[in-house]
Formats: structure tokens, sequence, C-alpha cells
């Protein structure tokens, strides 16, 4: 993989006004495992 990095933002809106946003970067580590995608949606945020 050349280029490994992700980048995600974050924004938060406010009542008035534009509100923030918070951009964070991180490396990314691809996985291939069946049991790990799977279990994925059972433990995600919900």
């Amino acid at each position: 993989m050349k280029n490994p990095k992700t980048e995600l933002c974050y924004h938060a809106p406010a009542a008035q006004g534009a509100g923030g946003k918070m951009p964070v970067t991180r490396k990314v580590e691809f996985l291939y495992d069946a049991s790990l995608k799977s279990g994925s949606s059972e433990t995600g945020p919900g």
C-alpha cells in the first residue's frame, strides 16, 4: 500500500454560527479477517 493514511473530520454544529470541526489523521491497517468483519456490527455504537 503506497499511502495508508486516512482522515476523518468531526463536525459539531452550534446553535448560532458555524460550529466547530476537528480533523483527525491516522495510519490505517486493513484487516481481512472475516470474524472481525462479522462482529463489528454487533459491537458497534448504537
